[in-house]
């Protein structure tokens, strides 16, 4: 991550998984992943990946502007919208519903992703 700052051209993907331990470990975990990105001021060059729905609140309650994508797939493009998400990245073959609609909300940045799987 420091090394990563250093530059400014490219978006850091910071990658947030669930915790074989559970919700309570992942949270834990995803604060303190979200404290080290501010205490090394990069807000401006982080994103959030999020498998866990929980995790993703979170750091939108710590970092209301950051942009923040969901990829489990277990929500509706509409309730992750309404609780921060900022992004999707679901698979096309099983979620074509999903992909529709996260585009009629003008949530999806890398269609790519869907691609690869068909």
């Amino acid at each position: 991550l420091q090394a990563g700052l250093k530059q400014n051209k490219t978006k850091l993907i910071l990658e947030i998984k669930t915790a074989p331990s559970g919700t309570e470990r992942t949270l834990k975990l995803t604060k303190m992943a979200v404290d080290l990105v501010h205490s090394l001021q990069g807000q401006s060059l982080v994103e959030y990946i999020c498998f866990n729905y929980e995790a993703g609140q979170l750091v939108r309650k710590m970092d209301p502007k950051t942009p923040i994508a969901y990829l489990n797939g277990d929500v509706s493009p509409k309730e992750a919208k309404e609780v921060g998400y900022t992004s999707l990245d679901y698979f096309i073959k099983l979620y074509l519903y999903f992909l529709l609609f996260a585009m009629f909300l003008c949530m999806l940045k890398r269609i790519e992703t869907f691609l690869d799987g068909i």
